[in-house]
């Protein structure tokens, strides 16, 4: 499997666009008025990517620790479906600067959208800890496992050697899901915190 950066290119632009062309059709049935939904989307992205790129510790061998995870689960759980795939732009957009690797930037792109998909949809069945937990983990394994059957299963690599490799990003998905939960469950309890973009129900 090799995909180039035109390939990137063209699968993240038509992203942007079924993305948007979707907001905004669908603006007058969100639970959010788009002088909210604007903001709140544009900061799940640009936040995101400033945690992962600003947000980073290397490791010796070369991988590195990453908070965008972080800002990936708590605007997931805080804004529901639409922030949470915003937020999987921004850490799509922050691998491909920190590794400049098409391959990589392309696959974490398709799995963080479909993680902040399920993350969003659980964030809106209620605030506590316990709620939100769930949708976090199967988010973060979403990404974790498709990454991991991306290595062993297209390129080759050992069960051993695939599960090395993804050490850093399961630290770094783990520490994400725990914070962004818990920041999340903190914030739900302020008075004028928004609710998610989408109705509940």
């Amino acid at each position: 499997m090799e995909i180039d950066v035109e390939t990137l290119k063209a699968v993240s632009l038509l992203t942007v666009i079924a993305y948007v062309a979707f907001v905004f059709k669908n603006r007058k049935k969100f639970n959010l008025g788009m002088n909210q939904i604007i903001p709140i989307t544009a900061l799940s992205a640009a936040v995101t990517l400033a945690l992962y790129v600003f947000g980073k510790k290397s490791l010796p061998d070369g991988p590195f620790l990453t908070l965008g995870y972080v800002g990936f689960f708590f605007f997931s759980l805080a804004f529901g479906e639409l922030a949470g795939i915003a937020a999987a732009m921004g850490l799509a957009a922050g691998e491909y600067f920190l590794s400049s690797n098409p391959e990589d930037t392309l696959i974490l792109l398709l799995l963080s959208i479909l993680a902040g998909w399920i993350a969003g949809k659980t964030g809106r069945a209620g605030s506590e800890f316990p709620t939100l937990l769930p949708g976090s983990i199967v988010g973060g394994t979403v990404i974790a496992g498709g990454k991991w059957v991306y290595l062993w299963a297209l390129k080759g690599a050992t069960f051993q050697d695939a599960t090395e490799a993804l050490a850093p990003m399961v630290v770094s998905i783990t520490t994400g899901l725990l914070l962004g939960t818990a920041m999340v469950a903190v914030a739900r309890k302020l008075e004028k915190w928004p609710g998610p973009i989408e109705k509940r129900g």
